[in-house]
């Protein structure tokens, strides 16, 4: 009927509107926490543990679109960091890999690199033109707008990606190429021993 109609586009709507007012709140509390220069008080965590509890999450929804996730994590690597705010930074990534990574698997690999440590989330997409690259963390910045919003996006998430390896001390970044997919890394300092 036309009114069930309505009502399923109403809720569409909401939703999509809820999505996008705890993204921006998201983004506006890590700014805001950056600033207030809280960082130095976050305590010591394993990154490992933290990120295979994100995966977990996602599990199910990999598994519902047949998509497998692989997982390479070190044990034992410790950086200071906000737990929250490392799980929503990656659970952004894992699900841009699970809506533009066209049902291949998805590999997440945590390891230790010259002082730091890497996050990085491998998709078997169709990798992102390089003229895009360039602004991909911004905000709101949409390669193909119609089919974003069509898979529920906010635009926001990398944004959210990359202010949450600002407050970590780190920095966030993308690797891609043309029909080959695309790697997202977030690099935060090891915790000094």
């Amino acid at each position: 009927s036309e009114r069930g109609t309505l009502l399923a586009i109403a809720q569409k709507e909401s939703g999509r509107i809820e999505s996008l007012v705890g993204d921006i709140l998201c983004l506006a509390e890590l700014e805001h926490t950056a600033a207030s220069g809280l960082p130095n008080n976050l305590p010591p965590c394993d990154i490992g543990l933290i990120v295979n509890a994100t995966v977990d999450r996602y599990q199910r929804k990999a598994d519902h679109e047949g998509v497998l996730i692989r997982r390479a994590i070190q044990d034992g690597l410790i950086v200071h960091a906000d737990r929250e705010k490392i799980d929503a930074a990656v659970g952004n990534l894992i699900s841009n890999a699970l809506k533009y990574g066209n049902g291949g698997d998805i590999e997440i690999t945590v390891r230790a690199v010259e002082g730091h440590v890497e996050i990085a989330v491998r998709d078997k997409g169709p990798g992102i033109p390089a003229e895009h690259l360039p602004r991909l963390f911004e905000r709101f910045y949409r390669i193909d707008k119609a089919r974003s919003r069509a898979l529920g996006g906010t635009g926001l998430g990398l944004a959210i990606v990359k202010h949450t390896a600002i407050l970590h001390g780190g920095k966030a970044r993308c690797e891609s190429t043309l029909g080959r997919g695309s790697t997202f890394t977030l690099e935060i300092p090891c915790a000094s021993s």
